[in-house]
């Protein structure tokens, strides 16, 4: 007999695949779930944190066996900034990860059998060669409302120091901070 799923159950799974977005993807008890920063082959022990009548989504308490194709992510913001859902997977793997989701969207959304995809050219920098920025306003009882900002590449400060003055004539009603 199957048991109900709640939020803030406890379970262990093995990761089977890698969805479009990141996140690694398991079944539990016939249902799909979604955990994100997870790889095909982990094995991990999952809170689970919803729960919908055709999936779940949880959130990672445990890596019990990393998969092979894990590696140690190298941003201090890894999982926190939003920017790098696929840093802790090695990065070949990336590569075929992101082929094969292209593959499916075609076959799935396009109905293409087969699609003509071509091999992913790697760029020559696995680190730093993304920028992206995600601004979050935060609003505090007591407190001024504030952006945050998370900025991802090389030229992040200068990025940040623009929006900073950008947004100068508005300090007195936000603060703004910044990560890079």
């Amino acid at each position: 007999m199957q048991r109900f799923l709640k939020v803030g159950d406890i379970i262990e799974t093995r990761i089977d695949t890698v969805a479009f977005g990141g996140d690694g993807v398991a079944r539990i008890n016939n249902m799909v779930a979604f955990v994100p920063f997870t790889v095909n082959g982990d094995m991990v022990e999952v809170e689970i944190a919803e729960v919908k009548k055709k999936y779940l989504r949880g959130k990672v308490r445990k890596i019990l066996a990393p998969s092979p194709q894990r590696v140690e992510p190298k941003c201090l913001y890894f999982s926190k900034c939003g920017g790098c859902q696929y840093q802790h997977i090695l990065y070949e793997y990336q590569l075929e990860i992101k082929k094969r989701q292209v593959v499916e969207s075609f076959e799935r959304i396009g109905r293409l059998r087969l699609p003509p995809v071509k091999k992913i050219i790697p760029s020559p920098e696995v680190f730093g060669y993304r920028g992206k920025l995600n601004i979050i306003s935060v609003l505090a009882r007591g407190s001024p409302p504030r952006l945050d900002l998370w900025i991802q590449g090389e030229v992040g400060w200068l990025i940040l120091k623009d929006v900073r003055s950008w947004m100068k004539p508005l300090t007195g009603h936000f603060r703004i901070s910044g990560k890079n």
